[in-house]
């Protein structure tokens, strides 16, 4: 693919009072020295390169084109809020959202990316009529965090229905073009290129759109009013953040829209990329979030897949998997999380399949042991490494319950934090890969984690040499894995300090102070009540006095 900017459009706007000259960038896309696709878009006036700004993504109406949206104000929404505003054609006037036209829009979104500072988290949707179903279709077909996904998406008589509106309309030339077909001849075509199939839930991909908040919006007299209604109805309770009209007027498409309340309505939203819950329909071997489908058995059927994570993500429930025969969890090789269990699958329904384990610590994977629970018997199961993963063969035997997964890894230690109700001065102890405050103690009490820079800060994530207050509901005993840490230089300021130390309990006394900066007889440390203390534990914080500010460096003598 070959993108070449052929020419600039300019236009103006008003923006409170006085004109502010606003540039329409036109790019093409190229492919063997043809092209193949065209979409325009707008920087915002105050753009300064500095941090990432959102994109809103305005899809043109049945016979629309890449600059057609630019009739509507989400384009000037866009500028005032500081947004970037893309208009793609998406391959022809025509497109019905097909997996042509979306792969064109994601090359658009990637080519923004490339060339701007795009926030990954707030990328927008929004379309009228044709183009109002678009936003809520690419998110069915893009749920890989790695990849462009949608923050928000907003419908202006959407045709949220292929198959529907087919008959609605005694028949479309314009989706047999595109689709390859009728709905008999090629039902799973309009079916993977809906937002929903009401007819039948198990060929719908209305389950991928459980994280992306939608806004549906339609005239008072048009069959679009009911896909968005059966729509809303449809995800009531499963999906949290919707919006739909109660009072339409008149009008069809981007008309009915109130541009002005619907970026405001989206902007509060920022993209879920890696939910507890996965459920969807995927049209292809893909990934959804942390979980990734390989294969595909037949290629006009959906693969399904549900599963969750729970109890740190230690363990992972796999309800559903079908029509492929491999699945990928991503991120589960964890130092911090040795062990991994496999439950509620259900073999009669699956049958044999594989699981593949990827994760940042898998270079320091040393070894593995895998196991099948059945009525308490534990039988071992088969495994490979190749390609930075770990693939391990589930047969479908029906008495198996459960798989549970033991990693090893090398130069990893784990050290016990005993902690009691109420507040604590804690520390890091090890160096870890997670250093967030739900990582390290799941148990403690939401928000309650406090470091100190001659004042109190709420913070998640601790830092090595650091300490803080952290409080608990009730006595713990926690595990902290990690390497090994034998020595650390301090900077501390000049008066109270609050600190933590190494890997090993530390002798006061062995503390290296060059400058003679610490004050005798200031070293407290807190349980229940403050205590002097001459031993630094580690997973402790203390307080400690200087009387300037200095390095002092703690080691293992």
């Amino acid at each position: 693919m070959t993108l070449i900017n052929f020419r600039t459009v300019w236009v103006s706007f008003f923006l409170i009072g006085f004109i502010q000259s606003q540039t329409i960038h036109t790019e093409y896309v190229i492919m063997e020295n043809d092209t193949v696709d065209v979409f325009s878009y707008q920087i915002p006036f105050n753009y300064l390169g500095i941090e990432p700004v959102p994109l809103v993504v305005g899809f043109h109406q049945w016979g629309g084109n890449e600059n057609s949206s630019y009739y509507t104000e989400f384009d000037e929404e866009a500028n005032i809020r500081g947004w970037f505003y893309l208009s793609p054609y998406g391959g022809s006037a025509n497109n019905y959202n097909h997996q042509g036209a979306q792969e064109f829009v994601e090359w658009a979104i990637i080519w923004l990316q490339n060339h701007y500072l795009i926030d990954p988290d707030r990328i927008y949707m929004v379309g009228g009529s044709m183009g109002g179903a678009a936003g809520a279709i690419f998110a069915n077909n893009h749920l890989d965090p790695q990849s462009p996904m949608v923050a928000a998406t907003a419908s202006g008589s959407g045709i949220l229905d292929c198959e529907r509106r087919y008959y609605e309309m005694d028949g479309n030339n314009s989706m047999i073009e595109w689709f390859g077909g009728t709905p008999e001849e090629v039902p799973f075509e309009y079916h993977r290129n809906s937002a929903v199939y009401f007819v039948d839930s198990t060929q719908s991909m209305h389950y991928n759109l459980q994280y992306t908040p939608l806004y549906l919006d339609f005239g008072a007299s048009e069959p679009h009013r009911y896909h968005a209604e059966d729509l809303y109805n449809l995800l009531f309770g499963y999906n949290e953040n919707m919006w739909i009209e109660t009072n339409p007027g008149g009008g069809h498409g981007f008309s009915v829209m109130d541009e002005h309340h619907v970026c405001n309505w989206m902007e509060q939203f920022e993209l879920t990329d890696n939910p507890l819950d996965i459920n969807v329909n995927l049209d292809e071997p893909s990934r959804a979030y942390w979980a990734e489908a390989v294969n595909i058995i037949q290629d006009d059927q959906f693969i399904r897949f549900e599963c969750s994570r729970n109890f740190n993500n230690s363990l992972i429930d796999l309800y559903q998997f079908s029509n492929s025969d491999s699945i990928i969890f991503h991120n589960t090789i964890s130092a911090q999380i040795p062990y991994l269990g496999i439950e509620n699958h259900n073999p009669y329904l699956i049958g044999d399949f594989r699981v593949g384990l990827t994760g940042d610590d898998f270079e320091i994977l040393d070894s593995v042991f895998v196991m099948g629970n059945i009525d308490d018997l534990f039988e071992i199961l088969t495994y490979t490494i190749n390609d930075s993963m770990i693939w391990i063969d589930i047969p479908g035997w029906m008495e198996l319950q459960f798989i549970s997964i033991d990693l090893f890894f090398e130069n990893i230690s784990s050290i016990e934090v005993q902690t009691i109700a109420g507040w604590n001065l804690v520390g890091l102890p090890l160096s870890v890969t997670d250093a967030s405050v739900i990582s390290l103690f799941p148990d403690a009490i939401e928000e309650t984690l406090f470091g100190f820079n001659e004042t109190y800060y709420p913070t998640d994530f601790l830092i090595l040499g650091e300490g803080y207050w952290l409080r608990f509901d009730s006595d713990q005993s926690t595990e902290l894995i990690g390497f090994l840490m034998q020595s650390l230089e301090l900077e501390l300021v000049e008066g109270w300090n609050l600190i933590s130390g190494i890997s090993t309990d530390l002798n006061i006394n062995s503390i290296e102070d060059p400058d003679e900066i610490i004050i005798s007889g200031t070293f407290f440390g807190f349980d229940g009540t403050y205590i002097l203390s001459e031993t630094m534990e580690p997973g402790k914080a203390y307080w400690v006095r200087t009387r300037q500010s200095g390095m002092i460096n703690l080691y293992t003598p």
